[in-house]
């Protein structure tokens, strides 16, 4: 059983020795029992990670941030339709790196099994891996997406580190990645080749510049995810300065809390990932504060999921559908569809090998593009996959 990975939070320091009050999370929030997963009912689980030790820039102490968190998400008020909530503890401390990965991916490939909801409570980006490899015989292929201010990819580096990981991500066969998108990086930290060779395999990359104001519009990015990982760094340093080497530049608190909400009302993201938040550099809470607040986002996106989704043949004339030919493609026209009820949109691509197409998510800029004759760079890496 996973109980053997696993240990409980430090409850006397979560509450600061106060109970919680009915309309708090942490009155209604299960812990698990000892050998007893029975996650009938359970909708979304908690898991904290104290390790810090492949950590880049400096960033030692991120470790410290699970029950630190915690302690301030406990005390937030509950949604009414917020799902059910288990908190599984902390990943118990390991001697080495590797013994930490293996006993996440252990645990969090049971909780996938489950097909149960983890919001991961890092420690360093690295993690991530452990996030990702879990899906191992579970989901074939893997649509991730990161929301980081940097491309944490080293060419060739056999070393797992938090500014290194996607090299691993990229490379691994079982399972595969079919799709990678980063999320609000800054021009200025990343080198050109390394986004060259990031964007020639198809990948997609939206800078910070091209996200501010619109983020709303980018929610196919999480719709199209199976797991994404947030790094702190992401956010401008007055509203988190608990990282090291924290950036001026950035999205704000609410933005970030916003795309937390976009992950949680995907219908595919089974997982999400906080990471780099270091206590030990925090001014006030604040940092701490903002994960917390993101993560009560995220559930409260949850609890507006809707599993649309336009193959459903029985829910098909819950679309408005849109034809585009393109010339330059010699198959059938492509078809965008559009949900009466939410909004949301997704570009049915023609399959040369099958009778039936292939649906993805997408924005209605990706249509607009299309009507217009012209391709957006979403639309384009997602036909290269297909045909």
């Amino acid at each position: 059983m996973i109980s053997q990975y696993l240990e409980l939070p430090d409850f006397a320091f979560i509450s600061e020795e106060r109970k919680f009050k009915s309309y708090e999370l942490g009155f209604s929030i299960q812990f698990y029992e000892e050998d007893l997963y029975d996650f009938a009912g359970i909708q979304t689980v908690l898991l904290g990670v104290k390790e810090s030790r492949a950590a880049s820039m400096k960033n030692l102490g991120c470790d410290l941030t699970p029950d630190e968190v915690r302690k301030h998400l406990f005390r937030l008020h509950g949604g009414e339709k917020f799902p059910k909530i288990l908190d599984l503890g902390n990943i118990i401390d390991c001697e080495t790196v590797s013994e930490t990965y293996e006993a996440l991916e252990k645990v969090l490939s049971y909780i996938y099994e489950q097909g149960v909801t983890v919001l991961i409570i890092g420690g360093s980006q690295d993690l991530t891996y452990s996030q990702y490899i879990a899906f191992e015989n579970i989901k074939p292929k893997l649509n991730v997406a990161v929301v980081d201010e940097r491309i944490d990819l080293v060419i060739n580096q056999e070393t797992l580190t938090s500014d290194g990981y996607l090299q691993h991500l990229m490379t691994c066969q079982n399972p595969q990645l079919y799709h990678l998108s980063l999320f609000g990086y800054q021009t200025f930290f990343v080198h050109p080749n390394i986004l060259n060779h990031f964007n020639s395999m198809s990948y997609d990359s939206f800078k910070l510049g091209d996200l501010r104001y619109d983020i709303i519009h980018y929610n196919h990015v999480f719709r199209m995810a199976d797991m994404v990982s947030m790094d702190i760094s992401v956010v401008k340093q007055s509203d988190a300065p608990g990282r090291s080497m924290q950036s001026p530049n950035g999205f704000l608190a609410d933005e970030f809390c916003l795309i937390s909400r976009l992950a949680g009302m995907s219908d595919h993201v089974q997982s999400i990932g906080f990471y780099e938040v270091n206590p030990q550099m925090d001014i006030r809470h604040q940092t701490t504060q903002l994960t917390a607040q993101a993560m009560w986002y995220f559930l409260d996106g949850y609890s507006y999921r809707t599993a649309e989704h336009p193959s459903i043949e029985d829910e098909q004339d819950n679309y408005l559908i849109f034809v585009v030919d393109l010339p330059e493609f010699e198959s059938k026209p492509f078809q965008f569809w559009q949900s009466k009820e939410t909004g949301n949109w997704w570009i049915e691509i023609p399959d040369p090998k099958s009778e039936l197409g292939s649906f993805f998510p997408c924005s209605r800029a990706d249509y607009e593009a299309c009507a217009k004759g012209e391709m957006s760079s979403w639309v384009f890496n997602l036909i290269a996959k297909v045909i």
